[in-house]
């Protein structure tokens, strides 16, 4: 290790330093006097030693030469072997979940020495980790260990809780979050997680969970999900000023969270200002450009800007990102419709009820195109289909009337006419129109849908009335009804778009003899 090297290196040049910076100790006086008597008695005998030394010298020369050679370099210390702790195991660990590698990091509690191997940190870390993983029956066999030694460690019950909620153990899960919150009212994560199952229950329980997600982010400043969540509540629950002030918190401490800039778009789009919408959930998409809602909601702020291209551009890049899911066809269809481009709404019609059989308006709308087109039978059958999934349905009962009508098929439809007057109060208004379907005459009608109060049910009834003229051959006098259906400007229902298109000529004929 680096820092170990850098230690030993700096120790040995200390003792180096202090080895040779020392001083030589004085020596006392009778000391040197006889040292230099010893200089003087060695003056005199100089000569008389002279060749001694000289052979000394040889000797010491000869010596020094050996000593000279290069020695070969001492081997190196080894390093020592790093010492565990189960706080550089956890950063270990860490560095390899950042990489997304949860196996990875469960395979290395295998290195983990035996004198760690009932350390408590360090199995809560491995049962967690397993959870992760999906490994919940050996997460549970580590847990269950743990709370034998600590039964009310708080962090020990929600990492049981969630392993309940892995299991699918609701109830379980339930239980273990209620005793949490009595050891420690302020637990924040397990408010969270009960603000979260209110959540998941649906509307009714909007305001409990809206309670819980607010205790949580008291309990917890940084609890950005507990925010988020209160945010949410309260669009729900129409308290748009809280919604708003949580959202803004979430984005306080986190810019990135895309989910909270859709949020603050759906509230612009509350106020109509659909250009600060626009602009809210075009921030989540740069963060999070793969998220299916973000397009459906992007799509419908630009359509009601009035960019309608860019607006079934958007619903396209949800269909590539879902291409399973129905609504995002529904919405992309009925702006085809808008833009009169019909074969393409059809084939996406055609796709929503492949897609969702119970969703009958998309049959509403087949049977409208197909009845534009002049394609009777198919609009019956798109029709009977919308009936089916919407029995109380006057208006899909009418059409199918209509094109038995032009298709002049009696028997059928005489069996379809009495099977529904039967149901009809003989009295009312529904009755007359339909009855004159069946019997092809209008005699009495007109007077009692003029007494019809409902401006929608008048114009509805009116634009019968004048079909049945049409497909009569009495083209005049169907198009001084459709003309009048038209100037009500109360197009809410769905028969005032064929109307409109009778009046611009956009429609097959309806009769082939003109009276």
């Amino acid at each position: 290790m680096k820092v170990l090297k850098v230690s030993v290196c700096i120790f040995f040049a200390v003792l180096l330093l202090v080895s040779c910076g020392t001083k030589p100790e004085e020596q006392p006086a009778e000391k040197q006097d006889v040292q230099k008597a010893e200089v003087v008695e060695t003056e005199k005998t100089e000569t008389e030693i002279k060749p001694v030394v000289q052979e000394k010298t040889k000797a010491v020369e000869k010596t020094e030469k050996a000593v000279a050679k290069p020695q070969p370099e001492p081997e190196p210390e080894p390093e020592p072997e790093p010492v565990f702790t189960p706080v550089q195991f956890a950063a270990e660990l860490q560095d390899v979940l950042q990489k997304g590698e949860v196996q990875e990091a469960l395979n290395q509690f295998e290195a983990v020495p035996e004198e760690y191997k009932n350390d408590f940190s360090l199995n809560m870390l491995e049962a967690s980790l397993l959870v992760s993983s999906g490994d919940v029956e050996k997460a549970q066999e580590v847990a269950q260990k743990l709370s034998e030694q600590q039964p009310d460690n708080v962090e020990l019950l929600y990492l049981n809780a969630m392993i309940e909620k892995r299991k699918g153990n609701t109830r379980g899960k339930q239980a273990i979050l209620q005793k949490i919150v009595q050891l420690d009212p302020n637990n924040s994560d397990a408010l969270l997680e009960m603000a979260n199952d209110q959540m998941m229950k649906g509307k009714t329980n909007y305001k409990n969970a809206q309670r819980l997600y607010e205790r949580s982010a008291k309990a917890d400043e940084n609890q950005i999900d507990a925010w988020l969540g209160y945010g949410q509540t309260s669009y729900y629950l129409r308290d748009d000023d809280k919604a708003e002030a949580a959202f803004t918190k979430v984005l306080e401490k986190d810019p990135t969270y895309s989910l909270a800039h859709s949020y603050i778009g759906k509230l612009w789009a509350e106020k109509e200002n659909y250009l600060k919408a626009q602009e809210s959930i075009e921030k989540a998409i740069a963060i999070d450009p793969d998220y299916f809602d973000y397009w459906i909601d992007y799509g419908l702020y630009l359509r009601f800007r009035g960019k309608k291209t860019e607006a079934i551009n958007a619903w396209s890049k949800a269909i590539e990102l879902r291409s399973d899911y129905f609504l995002s066809y529904a919405y992309r269809a009925s702006l085809y419709d808008e833009l009169e481009e019909y074969e393409k709404s059809l084939e996406d019609y055609k796709m929503i009820v492949k897609l969702n059989p119970k969703y009958y308006y998309a049959y509403e709308n087949m049977g409208m195109l197909y009845f534009k087109k002049g394609l009777w039978q198919a609009s019956i059958l798109c029709f009977e289909k919308a009936l089916e999934y919407n029995p109380e349905s006057f208006s899909y009962k009418m059409m199918i009337a209509a094109n038995y009508v032009r298709t002049n098929e009696r028997v059928k439809s005489r069996k379809f006419f009495e099977t529904n007057l039967r149901v009809l109060d003989k009295a009312g208004v529904e009755y007359a129109v339909m009855r004159m379907y069946m019997d092809l005459i209008t005699q009495g009608v007109e007077q009692k849908i003029r007494k019809e109060e409902s401006v929608t049910k008048r114009g509805k009834f009116l634009f019968y009335y004048g079909l049945l003229q049409d497909l009569k051959g009495n083209d005049v006098m169907a198009k001084k009804y459709y003309t009048e259906v038209h100037e009500l400007q109360a197009p809410m229902f769905f028969e005032y778009q064929i109307n409109d298109w009778i009046l611009e000529g956009k429609h097959a004929p309806l009769c082939d003899k003109k009276e």
